[in-house]
């Protein structure tokens, strides 16, 4: 049964949420972001114990949490700034000449019209990109940027020469060692469609490569001899799995969470 637990802010201001006893922190921490329109970093207990997001707690009725709220964060780059704000949006102002734009869950990518790319947002999905800069920007113009694609925390660059450039989180196809020699050299790369968490990019000879997570269609060996001739490539579910859904393969389970009893404020 639903118990009430309370979560109020600094500020005095507060939320009396439902939730389930066995609710994660992270599930009642969206729902005190949602009720006080903020950006909610940690939750407190009374005891003035930090809870962990992934954590299972078996609320209880009454129960008093503090919230505390993400202080505005300003960034500042070569050509541009951003403003994160505590309710979690962001202004960003002085970058100029985007050609396109590119956008996992918490990073964006800029192609800008010199053929350049410039990157910001959370680092582990995208927004750190200086190790793979030497390879997205060439002032010959020979290897300029023509299209990125995002997965949900990663991204694929296609350049010029028909190369392809990946950075952002491994498991979310930011890694594409295994498969780079088919992405580098002729016959070049024309296209890249991604999943949630995987890539499949379409060569000039109709052959295509795929990498990421297995479950989301990173792996294609089960059907390579099918994969010859494609004109086109497409996430049929935008972000979801593109193996079959008849038998789908089971995606590797979360670490087991920890469980804790909090009791209400006397």
């Amino acid at each position: 049964m639903a118990v009430s637990v309370e979560v109020a802010l600094l500020s005095g201001r507060s939320a009396h949420l439902r939730c389930e006893p066995g609710s994660s922190v992270e599930q009642l921490q969206l729902a005190a972001e949602r009720e006080l329109g903020v950006c909610v970093e940690h939750l407190i207990t009374a005891e003035g114990a930090l809870l962990r997001a992934e954590d299972s707690v078996v609320w209880e009725e009454g129960a008093r949490l503090t919230a505390r709220v993400r202080a505005p964060r300003l960034l500042g780059g070569q050509t541009a700034f951003a403003l994160v704000k505590s309710d979690g949006s962001m202004v960003t102002w002085g970058l100029g000449q985007v050609k396109s734009l590119q956008a996992t869950l918490r990073a964006f990518a800029a192609i800008l019209s010199d053929g350049s790319v410039m990157t910001w947002g959370g680092a582990s999905d995208g927004g750190i990109s200086q190790h793979v800069q030497q390879y997205l920007h060439d002032v010959r113009s020979i290897q300029e940027v023509e299209q990125i694609q995002a997965s949900e925390a990663a991204f694929a660059a296609i350049k010029k020469d028909g190369s392809v450039v990946t950075w952002g989180r491994h498991d979310f196809g930011g890694i594409s060692f295994p498969v780079r020699h088919q992405l580098q050299g002729e016959p070049g790369v024309r296209h890249i469609q991604a999943s949630g968490r995987a890539f499949a990019a379409l060569r000039k000879d109709g052959s295509v490569v795929t990498w990421g997570v297995k479950h989301f269609g990173g792996d294609s060996s089960a059907v390579k001899e099918q994969l010859h001739d494609v004109e086109q490539i497409q996430d049929p579910v935008c972000g979801g799995p593109l193996e079959s859904l008849e038998n789908p393969t089971p995606l590797p389970p979360n670490p087991k969470p920890k469980t804790q009893i909090l009791n209400p404020k006397p």
